[in-house]
């Protein structure tokens, strides 16, 4: 494949094209929500949101654990990694966010921690049922707000 793919972005025709598209098929309200700051600069950049037709509602998400895990949060993590007894389990983008010092998970998982790189919540479970004697953490519910935001009714 080649990367003039990307071209197709910036074609002005076809962006006229699959707005028009979206207005004339849009039934009521639309609402999408990104949680990553990176994306939320880029969509601010590029001016996606002065093109979506009106019935098109565009939400800020609460951020990616990058953007919004605090590092006494990290901290926290890495003093539980220090345990032999302890299973941190995480989602990939979390290992790289620096502690003090700029210590993360995945140089206590080279040290030996117990870390694994999960790819749902799901595989959190499945650690925890294959050791069910080991204290465990889910590190990547260290994001704020607590709670999941809801776009709305």
């Amino acid at each position: 494949m080649s990367l003039d793919i990307l071209n197709e972005f910036h074609n002005p025709d076809l962006c006229r094209k699959l707005l028009d598209q979206l207005t004339s098929e849009l039934q009521g309200e639309l609402r999408f929500m990104e949680v990553c700051g990176t994306h939320t600069v880029a969509i601010f950049q590029s001016g996606l949101r002065s093109l979506l037709p009106e019935g098109i509602v565009h939400l800020s998400g609460p951020g990616c654990p990058v953007c919004v895990t605090h590092e006494s949060e990290v901290n926290a993590f890495l003093d539980l990694a220090e345990r032999d007894d302890v299973i941190i389990a995480t989602f990939g983008d979390l290992m790289r966010v620096p502690g003090h010092g700029g210590r993360n998970l995945k140089a206590a998982q080279a040290d030996g921690a117990r870390v694994q790189v999960i790819y749902s919540p799901f595989d959190a479970l499945k650690t925890a049922a294959e050791n069910p004697d080991a204290p465990w953490s889910f590190s990547a519910w260290a994001s704020r707000p607590p709670r999941p935001p809801s776009p709305g009714p």
